[in-house]
């Protein structure tokens, strides 16, 4: 035992002095755009979510999104998610969601995660707890722009939509509340 603690601190000490960067890493409570959000990575199997939000979500296929979308006056096409493309999702409301992760929709393709979608709509509660390393979970607009900076796409389709594709991440302000900050989708970078 003592001798696998020393052998940990001299490779670590060895790899810190050699310019190597280190960096230990968990997935927790934030969201990384184009990798995490909480505990659910991009590219996990849908049984490894369910183990993390719960087992009882709703499946929906492609086709049954893509026509809400329609019937809510969305042009699917226009859409990331339907840009990304996906098979199935698994759809959590609070009565199936056992985490505190902020998480209602799920999107898989090929059985992997591809599209994360959290929602203050959803989970108003639990969902003020998460943020982006820099904080940006319900900030203002401009707050937005400073933190993901100016190279985002704006679309105003309904809501207002500041879409990073190279960063791995959209924002979601509604038109009645432009400056509350109510979906952020995780997909990656692009």
């Amino acid at each position: 035992m003592k001798s696998s603690i020393i052998l940990t601190a001299a490779v670590f000490l060895l790899l810190s002095c050699s310019g190597t960067k280190v960096q230990i890493t968990r997935p927790g409570k934030g969201i990384v755009p184009g990798k995490s959000g909480g505990r659910l990575l991009l590219g996990m199997k849908s049984e490894e979510a369910k183990k993390i939000l719960g087992n009882n979500p709703s499946v929906k296929s492609y086709q049954s999104e893509y026509d809400d979308y329609t019937e809510f006056g969305y042009t699917p096409e226009n859409e990331q998610v339907f840009k990304i493309g996906f098979d199935y999702l698994l759809e959590y409301k609070p009565e199936t969601n056992i985490s505190d992760i902020p998480a209602w929709k799920l999107y898989f393709k090929n059985n992997r995660l591809v599209y994360i979608n959290f929602s203050n709509f959803i989970y108003p509660e639990i969902s003020q707890n998460y943020r982006t390393p820099t904080g940006l979970f319900f900030k203002t607009r401009k707050e937005i722009k400073d933190i993901l900076g100016n190279d985002g796409i704006f679309t105003n389709n309904g809501n207002l939509n500041y879409n990073y594709p190279r960063k791995g991440i959209l924002v979601i302000f509604t038109e009645n509340e432009p400056d509350r900050l109510r979906v952020i989708h995780i997909f990656d970078p692009l």
